[in-house]
């Protein structure tokens, strides 16, 4: 690795200097790995395999996740312009960190008791009013759910701002049918 031009490369990316100084460890750590196991291979040679490998090994070792090395491994794997391994090391790490919702009833603000809301948890949308869950839906389909503003017009001529559920299929082949679960709580 070449320490310095990576240093620069981070600084370019506007990271901290602190976070400067936790990522470049990461990296090092990731070399001597290599060494270790991959006799030869150098972290500019790195293959997808090795760094699975690299993952289970760290995770087992350490018994901790491996979330923050490949947070690392993902700006290094940027420096060297290799998009396959940056892919890949932002999946597994996608898979290990844990991300809490914020929804809608935490903004500052928002009394949950006077609005109905629509929160997206776990590719599920839950329909809430007064702090009671109205209506739960999941999709049927393979996909994930999302939302966007959009319009709803009870009469001609009136148009309403609202929330828009939108199912989003990576790859749909035609015909293509969208289906909902709906499971209500009243």
């Amino acid at each position: 690795m070449n320490e310095t031009e990576f240093r620069n490369f981070l600084k370019l990316k506007r990271r901290k200097a602190s976070s400067i100084e936790q990522i470049i460890p990461f990296v090092g750590a990731f070399e001597n790995y290599l060494e270790k196991f991959y006799p030869g291979k150098t972290i500019d040679q790195t293959t997808p395999e090795s760094l699975e490998s690299y993952v289970s090994w760290h995770e087992s070792e350490t018994g901790e996740s491996a979330s923050k090395p490949l947070w690392g491994l993902r700006y290094y794997f940027d420096f060297i312009e290799n998009q396959e391994l940056s892919d890949l090391a932002g999946e597994l790490r996608s898979e290990r960190v844990k991300r809490k919702p914020f929804f809608v009833r935490n903004f500052r603000g928002v009394n949950p008791e006077d609005i109905a809301k629509l929160e997206l948890f776990n590719n599920e949308a839950r329909v809430s009013h007064r702090g009671k869950l109205l209506l739960t839906i999941t999709l049927a389909t393979p996909g994930r759910i999302r939302t966007k503003r959009g319009w709803y017009c009870p009469q001609f001529g009136k148009k309403h701002e609202c929330i828009v559920l939108e199912c989003y299929v990576p790859q749909a082949f035609l015909p293509f049918v969208c289906t909902w679960k709906f499971l209500t709580h009243v």
